[in-house]
């Protein structure tokens, strides 16, 4: 049986009071209050840093951060694996361990470094550790007038491509010249995109009164690539050293000297073509007088010009469709007008005829002929015309809504030519209208179209534009030249407003003036 005893009430007096617990010398191998302090510590930050860890990235080992010379390695660098951290981990801090005031802290940071939290993210780099503390490694920035600079670069190049232009006998101001190099290099870009049937409504869209070109038709100016690799052709071109002389037969000799003479005797019999800059004041008044009348109309054959379509002839505006497929009307009726006037003589009668058969594709055509032959139905366009019994055939061709060209199929000398005032050529041009003739002929003639002597032209003395919207101004005088059986184009960017006149008198009269 157990038996509870009454214990004894405690004496609270002072004899009876505790004594103090004797003071033991602690060991060199027993932990003193220091140490137990340096612990907690070590603790604390152990939690601090796997916290960073976690959220955003990974430390370097406890024992990089607690070295007194605070000189911890600076590295950026993607993480290994969890064993090969381990090893590193444990590596580093056995060097680190030869101080015996930090023996226990190293044997703890062995210990957490031997199994390092899973949540770690081999993908993100490490944080800086040096003597300004931790930061986070960010991507370097750009400065802050670095834009500003190439700028200033790519404006230098530009003054330097002006001048060497200007060299080559380039007319217009630095101003036009910049707004041509944008224009250039947006042709140059659609160029290598593939060409959409549909016309939009950019092309058409108003000039800005400052730019002189479409508000919504956009892109940025030549990047500093592009203006150094035209800076080197045009240096290039300066500097190349000059054809050498070919060493010519006596034949070929005599030959020669006859063509000079023929050419001498057609220069005396129809002299050199000299257009003006401007009409006379008369004729130019009635332009602008055409130009602000709002209730112009003009009607010619199927085609039809208003007044918002004759503004369009104005300086720096792009023509329409209105307006070059009623110019084409205007050249197709002056041809068929000569070749039925009695001045001409029949092939069928006695010797040759004077005046060339023309036939005239407007800007539609293009358009059907990139969609397909058969799927356009292109063989319902020629229904009552014969092309093979025409002697040229003239295409007004517009290049992704941007650029107008001119092409031409000349069955008198088997030639498909391109005439582009920007100059270089067009073999997206020859290419479809080489198909277009073997269709047209399998379609007409049942059988393919003989191509033996045929060439592609495009000749390298085509008038250059010196801006970006006079495009279409070039392109109709080119077809109008050609319908007319002349080779040599003898008007320049000079003459444009002089062109844009007269085109105007032309569209209200319904006729073309006398060459």
């Amino acid at each position: 049986m157990i038996s509870l005893k009454r214990s004894a009430s405690p004496d609270f007096s002072s004899s009876a009071r505790p004594t103090k617990a004797p003071r033991v010398e602690s060991s060199p191998n027993s932990p003193t209050l220091t140490t137990r302090w340096k612990g907690l510590v070590y603790d604390w930050c152990t939690l601090i840093v796997e916290t960073i860890n976690q959220s955003f990235y990974y430390l370097p080992p406890m024992t990089q951060l607690l070295q007194p010379s605070g000189t911890a390695t600076i590295t950026q660098m993607p993480l290994e694996s969890e064993a090969s951290l381990s090893s590193d981990h444990s590596t580093t801090q056995s060097s680190s361990s030869s101080d015996a005031s930090n023996k226990n802290s190293s044997q703890e940071v062995d210990r957490v470094s031997e199994h390092p939290p899973r949540w770690i993210r081999p993908s993100r780099p490490r944080v800086l550790v040096g003597q300004q503390g931790i930061h986070k490694a960010r991507k370097p920035r750009e400065h802050i007038h670095a834009q500003l600079h190439k700028e200033h670069v790519r404006e230098h190049m530009r003054k330097e491509l002006y001048n060497l232009e200007r060299a080559k006998g380039y007319s217009s101001d630095f101003s036009t010249f910049k707004a041509f190099l944008d224009y250039k290099a947006r042709v140059e870009d659609l160029s290598r995109l593939p060409s959409s049937p549909t016309p939009s409504a950019s092309f058409y869209a108003p000039l800005d009164s400052q730019s002189s070109r479409p508000r919504n038709v956009g892109a940025e100016s030549h990047t500093t690539e592009g203006l150094r690799r035209a800076l080197e052709r045009a240096r290039d071109s300066l500097n190349a050293p000059g054809p050498a002389k070919p060493f010519l037969p006596t034949l070929d000799q005599l030959r020669i000297s006859d063509r000079q003479a023929d050419e001498r005797i057609e220069r005396r019999l129809r002299p050199k073509t000299i257009i003006p800059e401007s009409l006379p004041p008369a004729e130019a008044a009635e332009a602008e007088r055409l130009l602000s009348d709002r209730k112009f109309s003009a009607k010619f054959a199927r085609e039809q010009v208003a007044h918002k379509d004759l503004t369009r002839l104005q300086p720096g505006q792009w023509l329409n469709d209105e307006i070059i497929n009623f110019y084409g009307a205007l050249i197709m009726s002056r041809s068929e007008a000569l070749e039925n006037s009695k001045e001409n003589v029949d092939r069928k009668g006695k010797g040759k005829a004077t005046a060339i058969r023309v036939h005239y594709f407007n800007t539609y055509f293009w358009t059907k002929l990139l969609t397909g032959y058969t799927q356009s139905k292109l063989n319902k366009w020629t229904k009552k015309v014969d092309i093979f019994a025409k002697d040229v055939v003239i295409i007004p061709v517009n290049h992704s809504n941007m650029h107008w060209t001119a092409a031409a199929i000349n069955f008198r000398k088997k030639r498909i030519e391109s005439y582009d005032s920007l100059g270089g050529p067009r073999p997206e041009v020859f290419k479809k209208l080489r198909s277009y003739l073997q269709d047209e002929h399998r379609d007409k003639k049942k059988k393919d179209f003989d191509f033996t002597g045929w060439q592609d032209y495009c000749p390298e003395d085509t008038p250059r534009q010196e801006n970006g919207v006079d495009c279409g101004v070039f392109t109709m005088q080119f077809l109008e030249t050609i319908a007319r059986g002349e080779e040599h184009f003898p008007f320049g960017q000079k003459n444009m407003r002089f062109m844009r006149q007269r085109m105007v008198l032309e569209i209200s009269r319904t006729k073309l003036a006398d060459r």
